[in-house]
């Protein structure tokens, strides 16, 4: 029979009794270790009659129904009841309930239980309908209802000590007889083995809720839940009762779970007017809610936003102990106390994986932070010792360092790594106050944040990271005087780069174009497409050709194709050693405003005779990867003198500013000259050669 739940099983024996005759020793089925007891029909077992009483731990079996007797089916292995009785089928088919009463006829099975536990039938059904019925000093209460169609179905239903159920069919010719049964286990709660937990898990409302739903236990064994009530509006469980003693054993009002290696265990609770204690055998741990009994003692537990409702409870677990949550001390006329989620995570070193996709960690919801992560792997980060969470009323909520980090050992330390050969982006916000913090890839410092309101602090910064091998990246702050306003950050993303970046040219733009990057660019093998930087001198701009550009740079971009849109695909490198220039740009839209209006912005455009020039902007939006330049309003040139350092011809087009021109002959530097002799000037925006 396939088990529904995980349990460890030994070989027993089980006396099974037919009216005053004992049966032959029975055969028990070896399902493992514990103490779990099942009986295996066989062919053996003939002409069962009713009256006859299996007996396993805890629990009594007796074969009901008139007259009735139990043969063996060789088709299915398993013993068949074989009365017909009389009547009109409507008696009861698809209309019996519970004023009835328990059938007199056909196949019908009587549980009693001396011990709290678990009933398994394994067996064939026919096509028809089946009950469960408990029968509590004659009040009959249905406690399962199913039309089944026919085919295997175990069976499955849990009883508590002294209780009675009954278990029957009911077939369209009133032989209730028809389902095939072919085992029958019976399993003690005090006798079910949790499955240990070694690594990170966490059981939210809807895991919490599916193993109370599972007869207690969660399909992977590893949480138990009994008899808790069900506070769906708020998606979260609660006490029913309070426990007078602390627990040595599964049973009713409790969550329990066992501990397979050493951790932190993270629980969010709602403990108004309630105690909730946690009990591993030998330490009971009070969690103590307002307005509680116990006390009003609040040291291992975090309120979050002033909220006395609602808080996160954290306690240390020893290796393979077994861990029961339950309610100790309950006031007032509405006691509350109950559980929203529960979360293991072994300590020890750094067991965190390369990451292969983006990857966020946020910490900016209060629902998501949990208290005193130290030393602990959560998604893939490393959590050092001396981290936790902090609210302040100008950030809100954030990760923070109480200490100085070391990368050596962990301490203080936010850490994730990198598999070999990726390319990225690292963003946070980082709130620095006076502290600074400190980005790192291995040994390699990435950036230093920059303390105050005028430097780094809390805004959205990105900095790019490129791997030879797997890298472990590194967060932390290297001041050791951090006493009060702690540094951190509201976030971490991972977000790796694409092999290529697209930039399209147009007729429209007579295959002119900018572009702002945040990757560094490979544009050497890009046929047919032209990239300058930008240095402005004085009056004068120089577009200097390149073959690659760093992240976070602005270039011109040049088409030999003018009469078609071509879309040309650039690679993403690692690093480029070229200056990056005068332009400027940005990942998103952006305003072409100055606040303290001190710059003018130009952009590329063509002018009347379809030459590329910079116009100087009066205001929208300059959109996301688009190149500009901005130049301070005190020195605005009404031209900007354009060279590009890859030509010395004349005729080459002009990039001005607010598409004006200027007649004399200037220099180089935008100097105009009176009479000049042989040499370069520029002429109207063009480059003019005398010889």
């Amino acid at each position: 029979m396939k088990q529904q739940l995980l349990f460890k099983t030994i070989i027993l024996a089980a006396a099974l009794c037919v009216g005053t005759s004992a049966w032959a020793e029975a055969t028990v089925q070896d399902l493992g270790s514990n103490t779990t007891k099942t009986f295996t029909f066989t062919s053996s077992q003939t002409d069962i009659l009713s009256g006859s009483t299996l007996t396993l731990d805890g629990m009594v079996m007796t074969f009901m129904g008139t007259n009735n007797t139990w043969k063996w089916n060789s088709s299915n292995n398993g013993m068949v009841g074989q009365n017909t009785p009389g009547g009109t089928q409507d008696t009861y088919y698809n209309k019996w309930s519970t004023s009835n009463g328990i059938p007199t006829y056909g196949s019908v099975y009587k549980f009693e239980a001396s011990a709290s536990g678990i009933v398994y039938l394994g067996g064939k059904m026919a096509s028809t309908k089946y009950y469960i019925v408990k029968d509590d000093a004659g009040t009959l209460t249905v406690i399962k209802e199913v039309s089944a169609s026919a085919g295997w179905a175990d069976i499955r239903f849990e009883m508590k000590s002294g209780e009675t159920y009954y278990f029957f069919q009911l077939g369209s010719e009133l032989n209730a007889g028809r389902y095939t049964l072919t085992t029958v286990s019976f399993t003690k709660w005090s006798d079910i083995s949790l499955t240990a937990v070694s690594e990170s898990k966490t059981w939210n409302y809807a895991a919490l809720k599916a193993a109370q739903g599972n007869l207690g236990q969660s399909t992977d064994g590893t949480i138990w839940v009994k008899n808790m009530t069900d506070d769906s509006a708020n998606s979260r469980l609660k006490f029913k009762t309070t426990l007078g003693s602390n627990p040595t054993e599964l049973g009713e009002d409790m969550i329990a779970f066992k501990a397979g290696v050493a951790g932190q265990v993270y629980m969010k609770l709602v403990d108004y007017n309630t105690t909730v204690s946690v009990y591993d055998g030998t330490t009971k741990t009070d969690f103590v809610g307002p307005n509680s009994t116990a006390g009003t003692s609040q040291s291992n537990v975090s309120y979050h936003g002033g909220n006395t409702y609602f808080k996160y409870a954290t306690f240390q677990a020893e290796a393979d102990k077994i861990y029961y949550i339950y309610r100790t001390a309950a006031s007032g006329s509405s006691p509350n106390a109950g559980v929203y989620s529960i979360e293991f995570q072994p300590t020890g070193n750094n067991t965190t994986t390369a990451l292969t996709d983006a990857t966020t960690w946020s910490f900016v919801t209060q629902k998501d932070i949990l208290t005193e992560y130290h030393g602990i792997t959560k998604d893939n980060m490393f959590f050092g010792e001396g981290i936790t969470d902090v609210y302040t009323n100008d950030i809100g909520y954030r990760i923070t360092f109480n200490g100085t980090g070391n990368t050596a050992t962990g301490a203080n330390v936010l850490s994730f790594k990198l598999p070999a050969n990726v390319k990225g982006y690292i963003s946070l916000m980082p709130s620095c106050y006076n502290h600074k913090l400190v980005l790192k890839a291995g040994n390699t410092t990435l950036k230093e944040f920059t303390t105050g309101n005028n430097g780094d602090h809390n805004k959205d910064i990105s900095v790019w990271v490129a791997t030879d091998t797997e890298t472990t990246i590194y967060l932390y702050c290297p001041d050791n005087s951090v006493t009060s306003n702690y540094p951190g950050t509201r976030y971490i993303t991972w977000t790796p780069a694409p092999a290529n970046i697209s930039a399209t040219t147009t007729s429209a733009g007579k295959g002119w174009a900018t572009l702002y990057t945040q990757y560094p660019l490979d544009f050497s093998g890009v046929a047919g497409l032209t990239a300058y930087t930008a240095t402005v001198a004085g009056n004068t701009v120089t577009l200097n050709p390149v073959n690659d550009i760093p992240a976070n740079t602005g270039v011109v971009l040049k088409s030999t194709t003018i009469n078609a849109d071509v879309l040309n695909n650039i690679p993403v490198i690692a690093s480029s050693t070229t200056p990056q220039g005068s332009l400027e740009g940005s990942a998103t839209d952006a305003l072409a405003y100055d606040a303290n209006d001190t710059y003018n912005y130009y952009m590329l455009k063509l002018n009347g005779s379809n030459e590329a020039q910079f116009s100087k902007l009066t205001g929208g939006t300059i959109a996301a990867g688009k190149a500009y330049l901005k130049n301070a309003k005190t020195n605005a040139p009404t031209m900007f003198n354009v060279v590009f350092a890859d030509d010395n011809t004349t005729g080459i087009n002009s990039v001005q500013g607010s598409g004006l021109k200027v007649n004399g002959y200037f220099d180089l530097q935008g100097r105009k000259v009176a009479n000049p002799t042989k040499g370069l000037y520029i002429v109207n925006g063009r480059k003019v050669v005398i010889k």
